[in-house]
């Protein structure tokens, strides 16, 4: 039988314990490898072009307000499962667009699913 791990006590404001710092870190570091890599594959040319253009024309479609419709599929991209969110790449890709905000937010939502398991 494996000994249980102390919890921490919950704050008063949320009644759920603080995340712990190692783990913020690591998310934090995990983020930036997997960005740089994924920046690396692309730069070396090296990234597979069909799915990346999809959600660049479709991220570049949002950020100018037009309709979310991807001219490789043919279809809307609502019609994807989540899709609701990929909104907010909108605001970033308004200022500068580049597929390097797709590899920064896939790194850091990789990253963010070893939270569920630590915490």
């Amino acid at each position: 039988m494996q000994p249980r791990l102390p919890v921490p006590a919950a704050t008063a404001e949320t009644g759920r314990a603080p995340l712990p710092t190692a783990l913020v870190s690591a998310v934090a570091v995990l983020s930036l490898v997997g960005w740089g890599l994924a920046a690396l594959r692309h730069g070396l040319l090296q990234s597979t072009a069909f799915d990346l253009g999809i959600y660049d024309q479709v991220a570049w479609q949002i950020s100018r307000g037009l309709e979310a419709r991807s001219t490789l599929l043919g279809l809307h991209h609502m019609g994807n499962h989540g899709a609701w969110a990929f909104y907010l790449l909108g605001i970033p890709y308004r200022l500068l667009a580049s597929v390097h905000w797709l590899f920064l937010a896939q790194a850091v939502l990789e990253a963010r699913r070893g939270r569920a398991w630590a915490w």
